[in-house]
């Protein structure tokens, strides 16, 4: 089963048998930072020809605030009466044509009552549309798709030890646009958003900031070795409207009652790596901030990065590959 992740700027794919991960393979558009997503399919012709992997099946996940999920509580009812009253309040959720959507449900636990916590998702039809198609041209199969904050649950699920899915983790997927947060209480997923806020939002204010060009600003973000004062000052005034984000996102819990004094937030994506967004973001909330490693607890029979951060871009991919193989 492959899993894929096709970003922005990005394409990341991994092979997984048996739960045993056999190669991850990632590649960045030849237009980059310039044109972004317009080579995707050549890309993932390539990398599929590079493991070998034609005409084997794939799982993908596709994210944006235009995808609307939603964790909600129905009583016991029939099933086509739970698909019908889930329906019916997805719609109320859905500012698009209805049936321009793609929509599922599924069921996450049976309360003690007999009421049922129902996960939605309604998502543009267009974005799963045009993954298939790159898919089919490169000769794979896709046998499913799901959305990216699942698949960094999924990932955390099997990968974190018992302590760190014992306890409220907040997980942040930063990609080059748009965030996707995923919280788990306990293990059990209890917030799902995507926000508009990306690492080129910190190379826009680079950029004003040194009078560069973005793909100077992006070389500046990711050099190697101890980044100046102007360049953290840069990244921490542009994490703040992320700062925000979760802030509401781990107020949600405190509202419900749960609590969330004892948060650990996990950061992956593409877009973590802007040097002091760690640190800023632990020292704004005072809670544990690490990079979330996807490998940790998988049989691997292949090299990986070195780099911890480097890892953490394929948490979406092996989520994806994970929630294939279950799905066969």
């Amino acid at each position: 089963m492959l899993g894929a992740d096709i970003g922005t700027y990005s394409v990341e794919l991994i092979s997984l048998l048996r739960g045993v991960v056999q190669h991850v393979a990632q590649t960045v558009y030849p237009g980059w930072p310039s044109q972004p997503e317009d080579e995707a399919q050549v890309l993932i012709a390539n990398l599929v020809h590079q493991l070998g992997a034609r005409r084997q099946s794939v799982w993908s996940s596709i994210g944006g605030t235009a995808i609307v999920p939603r964790l909600s509580t129905f009583p016991a009812m029939s099933d086509e009466d739970l698909r019908g009253a889930v329906t019916l309040e997805a719609e109320q959720f859905v500012s698009r044509d209805w049936s321009r959507m793609d929509f599922d449900y599924d069921i996450l636990e049976t309360l003690p009552d007999g009421e049922v916590r129902v996960l939605f998702v309604a998502a543009p039809r267009e974005l799963s549309d045009r993954q298939v198609g790159y898919f089919r041209a490169s000769g794979l199969y896709c046998a499913g798709m799901t959305v990216d904050s699942l698949s960094v649950a999924t990932a955390f699920l099997h990968s974190a030890t018992d302590a760190q899915k014992g306890a409220v983790a907040l997980l942040v997927n930063i990609g080059a646009k748009t965030t996707s947060m995923t919280l788990l209480n306990a293990g059990n997923v209890t917030v799902l958003r995507d926000i508009a806020f990306g690492g080129n939002g910190i190379n826009e204010v680079v950029m004003a900031e040194f009078g560069i060009t973005f793909a100077e600003a992006e070389e500046m973000k990711s050099s190697p070795g101890e980044p100046s004062d102007r360049l953290k000052d840069c990244v921490a005034r542009g994490v703040e409207p992320l700062l925000e984000q979760i802030s509401r996102t781990i107020g949600y819990e405190t509202r419900r009652g749960e609590g969330a004094e004892d948060v650990v937030i996990y950061l992956c994506g593409g877009g973590s790596f802007a040097p002091g967004m760690a640190d800023r973001i632990a020292e704004n909330f005072g809670f544990p901030v690490e990079f979330f490693d996807p490998f940790a607890n998988v049989p691997v029979k292949c090299e990986l990065p070195g780099d911890l951060q480097l890892r953490s871009r394929y948490v979406v991919a092996l989520g994806n590959a994970l929630m294939g193989e279950r799905a066969r």
